[in-house]
């Protein structure tokens, strides 16, 4: 992988009110076991312990990290084969143990594998519906929780079917999916944001196909779905990533092109907008972003193929 593909970045309050401080601590050199043909990187943190989880969809792979501060930020902890033909990997934790959500578009697979003491995956639960509320198709998964419980929202950009679905525990599985809420909305509906302010679950997203940007908010009762709160909000409809994080609990997004352009957005209380607090230019060629929780402000790991 060539130098500079991968970067890590500390995200902080600045000096002035309204700022952030931005700066990499850590890039992958010809040291690091960080490999180039990851498709999905998740992040996870327990037991004081922060891990990224990374799938190689080519290689049929997982690679895990453990995230330390200091000089050698990014230390290989496990790998293994993991076959399948996952799309989408989501991190959720649920009933005080932790787990990857796997998703397979083609055949709606939500599937639920319990991480092990060693970092391998333990296969648990899947959930899948092809037909009236279906699970096929979706290009969004987000995970939030909600006064102790857990959820999936599931969206396609191509046709806009969308559906919440509850992790729950039965007497056999201990952690499962069972059908919340279902809707059509339009189609083009992509680069989602899912986060929490007050204990209230949002998403931003973006349309494409109608250009418009949207907040929502999750009702509290996830069978009555979500409802709008803003809308034609002052997004760049040309961007390739929008990703949510936290500085210091409070919610922000970073928002992003290909060519490394990063501009960081601390989300209204009002759920009309948002402020530019920050910004800084990443390495070019994105692929994926991932979010990390650290002690004090965020890490943000950026991953590319700069040449």
């Amino acid at each position: 992988m060539a130098k500079n593909s991968a970067q890590l970045l500390a995200v902080s309050r600045g000096a002035q009110s309204g700022t952030l401080d931005i700066h990499q601590v850590w890039d992958v050199d010809a040291s690091t076991d960080f490999a180039s043909d990851y498709t999905q990187i998740v992040s996870l943190a327990a037991n004081g312990e922060r891990k990224l989880f990374c799938y190689s969809l080519n290689d049929a792979r997982i690679d895990v990290f453990q995230v330390k501060d200091g000089t050698s930020w990014m230390q290989r902890i496990a790998s293994y084969a993991w076959p399948g033909h996952w799309d989408l990997v989501r991190s959720l934790t649920f009933g005080g143990a932790s787990y990857l959500l796997l998703y397979q578009q083609k055949n709606g697979s939500l599937t639920i594998c319990r991480i092990r003491a060693d970092h391998t995956l333990e296969f648990v639960s899947e959930y899948s519906r092809t037909y009236g509320a279906k699970t096929t198709g979706f290009s969004t998964l987000g995970v939030y929780a909600h006064r102790g419980l857990v959820y999936v929202l599931g969206c396609s950009v191509d046709d806009g079917h969308a559906g919440i679905y509850q992790v729950i525990a039965t007497e056999e599985i201990p952690a499962t999916l069972t059908w919340q809420w279902n809707h059509q909305w339009a189609k083009g509906w992509t680069r989602f944001a899912f986060y929490n302010w007050g204990g209230e679950n949002y998403f931003l997203k973006t349309n494409v196909a109608y250009k418009n940007v949207n907040i929502d908010h999750i009702c509290d009762d996830a069978s009555k779905g979500t409802h709008e709160v803003g809308s034609r909000l002052p997004l760049p409809l040309d961007l390739d990533f929008v990703e949510p994080l936290y500085v210091d609990h409070s919610p922000f997004f970073v928002a992003d092109r290909v060519t490394g352009e990063l501009t960081f957005h601390r989300f209204h209380a009002s759920g009309q907008g948002w402020s530019k607090e920050g910004e800084f230019v990443a390495i070019p060629g994105i692929r994926l972003l991932a979010p990390l929780i650290a002690s004090e402000g965020s890490h943000l790991l950026v991953y590319g193929d700069s040449s």
